[in-house]
């Protein structure tokens, strides 16, 4: 294993957990408003069964976001799963990065997994649209300290929608 690669041989039979770790930079994750404030973790359970390998992935980190309503800066954790299956077999692909399906046939021997562009995309359909320091947020508050006074002209106007409220 190196960076976010798994070559099927070196999995172990049975379960196995490791951590992956990589940067934004690495992912090609530089993104508009956004900061990440710490490297991507990537825990991974494996389960290798003679030719059948599952993934599950566990990423997370912490995003440094711009509230779109505020304006305010606020940390945002990030943490999402994804489950991806390999069945090994003699002659099968050497790569896969899971990009169309969660679903790879690979070479038992020489087969590589390759999850970098998987996560980076799980990371990207993940992210809020519009996101917010809070879901009660009720934006910039609007102060209007020059207040004019009425002009005079409207003051009948004024009058009469006062009676008429009475």
């Amino acid at each position: 294993m190196f960076g976010m690669r798994i070559a099927i041989a070196e999995l172990r039979d049975g379960k196995d957990r490791f951590t992956l770790t990589a940067s934004p930079e690495g992912l090609d994750l530089i993104l508009a408003g956004m900061e990440f404030i710490e490297p991507i973790t990537v825990e991974v359970a494996s389960r290798k069964f003679g030719l059948e390998v599952s993934l599950r992935l566990r990423v997370r980190t912490t995003i440094r976001m711009v509230c779109a309503r505020c304006t305010k800066e606020f940390d945002c954790p990030f943490d999402s799963e994804i489950e991806l299956f390999v069945k090994a077999q003699k002659g099968g692909n050497s790569f896969s990065d899971f990009m169309d399906e969660d679903f790879a046939w690979l070479d038992r021997d020489r087969g590589v997994i390759e999850l970098a562009e998987r996560i980076r995309e799980e990371i990207i359909l993940e992210l809020p649209q519009f996101p917010l320091c809070d879901d009660n947020c009720g934006g910039i508050e609007y102060q209007n300290k020059t207040e004019k006074p009425i002009d005079d002209k409207w003051q009948v106007l004024k009058k009469l929608k006062n009676k008429i409220d009475k």
